[in-house]
């Protein structure tokens, strides 16, 4: 049996037809893949009043297709309201305030749960149904804060879960929301990432998974629909670098964005890009230097829905350009102990040395 994963959707009255397109582009391609069950693994709904109306003419659609499991995140539960399953009154639809287990796909739901630990709760769960489950043979979706301690019961975080319960119940996978950008813990334990970006920081493609639940085999989708952010900073020595350099490094930019959002049809009119430029320059011509990056970076981005360009270049006074230089043409030649052991690039591995030089210098 496959089913499809997904979380935090963030749907609310004020946002309803750009997250709802999103919730109808992952039933969508859950039906034409015949996938026939959804999971929400928390945060459906951003905050009352819920829009039960519009929530329910999507699933409605999917009514003889697709089941679809509800587990409440932190959004989904307020001090005023709690999304309510006898309101939104749909045949295809189970709303999970509390751990029940799916039999017939072996899933341990864990909504959370205000106020409690996701290490009790899972424990607690695991002891009702340990006829239904066993180790090795079952999957957990839950919403809450992964904590990579050895100890159970940590007093911190949200609704927190360890490392430690992991080991010692031994889901064979775990899908949690809460995180909203994807992150990948190892190869058993993930964040599904927010189907709906909700800020800039939520960079990338959005995406949701499909689960076998008899070979435990994980696929990524990737929603269509939706808007997309990128952050990057490009390390560019204006006055050093020539044109030509400046055209690669752009091109490199472009090429690395576009293979990021493989996948999404189309992104481009839906994608914001904020850059931001880092490196050394000289007070001679540093102005200019640096509207000129400015504007070339515009214009190649261009195809994009929006583009922004920070500047947070260091400024040198010019009698030192020689110096800055030859440093600058050493440093890319040679291959740097520090970038090696630390996995830092050799332009960070440049900043830090003219900072030091900086600082001796007292410039």
């Amino acid at each position: 049996m496959k089913i499809a994963i997904a979380s935090d959707i963030h749907i609310s009255e004020e946002n309803a037809s750009i997250t709802g397109n999103i919730l109808k582009d992952i039933l969508i391609q859950c039906a034409s893949e015949n996938i026939p069950h959804l999971i929400i693994a928390g945060d459906l709904c951003h905050k009352p009043p819920f829009p039960y109306t519009e929530l329910r003419n999507i699933f409605s659609e999917f009514q003889d297709a697709i089941e679809i499991s509800i587990i409440l995140g932190n959004h989904d539960i307020t001090q005023t309201d709690i999304f309510s399953q006898e309101r939104l009154s749909i045949e295809n639809v189970n709303v999970y305030k509390e751990p029940a287990l799916l039999e017939d796909a072996r899933i341990l739901l864990l909504p959370y749960q205000e106020g409690k630990s996701a290490s009790q709760e899972l424990a607690d769960s695991v002891n009702k149904f340990s006829q239904e489950i066993s180790h090795g043979n079952w999957t957990l979706i839950s919403h809450c804060d992964f904590i990579s301690s050895r100890t159970s019961l940590v007093p911190e975080g949200y609704f927190p879960l360890t490392m430690a319960d992991i080991n010692e119940f031994k889901p064979v996978k775990t899908f949690l929301g809460h995180i909203h950008q994807p992150s990948y813990i190892d190869d058993n334990i993930m964040y599904c990432g927010s189907a709906f970006a909700l800020s800039k920081n939520e960079a990338g493609p959005r995406q949701f998974f499909i689960l076998d639940t008899e070979t435990f085999e994980i696929q990524r989708r990737i929603i269509q629909s939706g808007p997309l952010y990128w952050q990057d900073r490009l390390s560019i020595f204006p006055g050093i670098y020539d044109s030509f350099e400046e055209e690669l490094i752009i091109k490199e930019l472009l090429s690395k964005i576009n293979n990021a959002f493989l996948g999404r049809e189309d992104y481009e009119s839906d994608l914001s890009v904020e850059i931001t430029l880092t490196g050394i320059s000289t007070t001679t011509n540093n102005e200019d230097d640096i509207k000129r990056i400015e504007s070339s970076l515009k214009k190649s981005l261009k195809i994009f829905k929006s583009v922004s360009v920070k500047n947070d270049i260091q400024i040198i006074p010019s009698a030192y350009k020689d110096f800055i230089y030859d440093f600058i043409q050493q440093c890319m030649s040679t291959t740097l102990p520090e970038a090696e052991a630390f996995k830092v690039s050799k332009e960070e591995c440049i900043m830090r040395g003219l900072s030091i030089f900086r600082e001796g210098m007292k410039i």
